[in-house]
């Protein structure tokens, strides 16, 4: 792919940290900014191609996320090209430290762009036969069979066994982190991301949102906790739910 055919002259390039899911460089050129998203190992070359086609459904929401421009498949490399989305990733921010109004008022907008996808009508192009309960416990128990799954995965059985009851399917973004919404100037700006958006659970969404990472954990204190569901407006997790979300997120 020469990218050059569909941004133009490129003033500058920036190659951001990177993930374990793929390598990412971000152009701007004379027809804006965009970002070329990389991946070459399974299952992240599946993702990136899922990724383009959850984008291409979501053009015709309301939400704020990048727009996919070109999709490169290669027998060994997929390669993404999509508009770049302005601002900085949420926990870049917290690791640089804000303080606790600050903090407090970016967990709410977090709380209300996680409700915003919840509330998305479901697009055509991601509707889906079966529920995701079902799909994506496939999925972690194939997964699991691939070595693809965290080590401290627990037994599959198990969480077979301990499936939450179900609930409505609704759009979900699918790894709702603070890695993965953007900032700037004190405002969200935008998600990335998108290789796991389906439809699915939304208490997977929630799970994931709140989980402990270190350094730059956003959720430190109750009112963190509470500013975020003041955004969400919804009901709290379970602790049970919220556990075995969690755990699910440890296949992938």
């Amino acid at each position: 792919m020469d990218i050059r055919d569909y941004i133009g002259q490129i003033q500058s390039t920036v190659i951001p940290p990177q993930g374990m899911t793929s390598t990412v460089t971000l152009y701007e050129s004379e027809r804006g900014r965009f970002a070329l998203k990389r991946s070459t190992q399974p299952p992240f070359i599946d993702w990136l191609k899922r990724e383009a086609h959850v984008l291409q459904a979501l053009e015709s929401t309301v939400l704020s996320v990048p727009r996919c421009i070109a999709l490169d498949v290669q027998p060994d490399a997929v390669s993404l090209l999509m508009t770049a989305l302005l601002g900085e990733p949420l926990s870049v921010l917290l690791r640089r430290g804000v303080s606790d109004e600050l903090r407090h008022d970016l967990l709410r907008q977090f709380g209300r762009t996680l409700q915003a996808i919840h509330r998305t009508p479901i697009p055509a192009a991601l509707r889906a036969e079966r529920p995701w309960l079902d799909r994506i416990l496939d999925e972690a128990r194939d997964n699991l069979e691939r070595g693809y799954a965290e080590p401290d995965a627990p037994p599959i059985n198990r969480m077979v066994t301990f499936r939450p009851k179900m609930m409505p399917d609704t759009l979900i973004h699918g790894d709702y982190t603070i890695d993965n919404v953007l900032v700037s100037a004190g405002q969200i700006t935008g998600v990335i991301d998108w290789g796991r958006g389906d439809v699915g659970d939304q208490r997977y969404d929630l799970a994931l949102a709140i989980r402990p990472m270190e350094p730059e954990s956003a959720f430190l204190t109750e009112p963190d906790f509470a500013a975020l569901y003041a955004g969400y407006a919804g009901d709290r997790m379970t602790v049970e739910d919220h556990d075995w979300f969690y755990n699910l997120y440890a296949y992938f």
